[in-house]
């Protein structure tokens, strides 16, 4: 049993696809890639996309083959002809206190102005999860360099992160 479409004046199949990485690392960048299609039958007219960035991804930057985009990443894309595409590039931090081990979803949506054909394909999510990468240093100096006895000495310790990622519950033995 076949059903089939029959085309409807004005009537768009807009798909939108989420591309990105699935692995990231807490202090570093990550970038989402969103490919906006209309599969026709007709032209679709002020197409949107509204991308609603999760909580972990902060200072984003983001550019479009069309149409103005702004840094609540919702993008005013105009128009785009049947068989055409248009392409959306959000670069953003993942904030460094991100722990280890957390799955961010980010979910796009396209609409227009037209009537859909398959609803469905008009949302994409991506799961990305974090990783914590920290580097941790610690150097121990001491004044003066020479004592003579009875004499005080003080140490100096400094502990640096030199990260990406936020070093948690550092201890220092000395």
């Amino acid at each position: 049993d076949v059903t089939v479409r029959q085309p409807v004046f004005g009537a768009v199949d807009l798909v939108i696809d989420k591309s990105g990485a699935t692995q990231a690392t807490a202090g570093r960048l990550l970038t989402y890639t969103l490919v906006v299609t209309n599969q026709g039958p007709g032209d679709a007219s002020a197409v949107q996309i509204v991308d609603a960035l999760p909580y972990e991804i902060i200072g984003m930057a983001v550019s479009s083959s069309q149409g103005t985009c702004n840094n609540s990443v919702v993008c005013q894309l105009g128009d785009i002809a049947s068989g055409a595409s248009a392409t959306v590039v959000i670069t953003g931090w993942v904030r460094t206190e991100t722990y280890s081990g957390t799955v961010v979803v980010n979910t796009a949506r396209v609409s227009s102005n037209n009537i859909e054909l398959t609803p469905a394909n008009n949302v994409d999510s991506l799961a990305t999860t974090v990783d914590a990468s920290v580097l941790v240093t610690i150097e121990k100096s001491a004044q003066p360099t020479v004592v003579t006895p009875g004499g005080s000495l003080s140490y100096r310790i400094l502990v640096r992160n030199q990260g990406p990622s936020l070093a948690r519950s550092v201890v220092v033995t000395d």
